[in-house]
């Protein structure tokens, strides 16, 4: 096998996908339209979003909305690790009304 030479190539950078922002979006597992419906609303120079799923039963009650609580904060650690979000949104509604907006934001 014979080793190739390597060679400078100059480039350029531009400012990156996410120049202006960042956004951070977290859907329901059982949500099929959602991302779509983001994706075709948010066409604007340097803003990209990132998605990340939370794990949802299938039956919506009070009870089921409440315990997706405790998966917010892991699904927003993965929505860019390490890098900056400037806005996360939780969308689900009815589980916000349910865990109430102070634990949203606290998660």
């Amino acid at each position: 096998m014979s080793r190739q030479k390597l060679e400078h190539l100059p480039f350029t950078m531009d400012a990156g996908v996410a120049h202006r922002a960042a956004l951070g979006l977290i859907v329901l597992a059982t949500d099929i339209t959602l991302e779509h419906e983001w994706h075709e609303m948010i066409h604007l120079p340097g803003v990209v979003t990132h998605t990340s799923r939370l794990y949802n039963a299938a039956a919506i009650n009070p009870d089921t909305l409440a315990a997706m609580e405790k998966d917010i904060a892991g699904a927003t650690a993965l929505l860019r690790p390490g890098e900056k979000i400037d806005v996360v949104s939780f969308a689900c509604t009815s589980g916000s009304m349910v865990i109430g907006e102070e634990h949203v934001f606290s998660r």
